[in-house]
């Protein structure tokens, strides 16, 4: 069997897997968790009573 075609059958079942573990790795980063902690999100958690 050709690699391309195992390729492309791979990525043809699994193309929603990619923007996934990409949208996941940036909600981990350490960049969004600042960007997150400097906005207005964690008074309103506080608001709320969560925080």
């Amino acid at each position: 069997m050709d690699l391309t075609t195992l390729l492309h059958m791979l990525l043809s079942n699994f193309w929603f897997l990619i923007p996934l573990f990409l949208f996941i790795a940036v909600i981990q980063s350490a960049w969004f968790k600042g960007l997150l902690g400097r906005s207005n999100f964690p008074k309103c958690l506080n608001i709320v009573g969560i925080g």
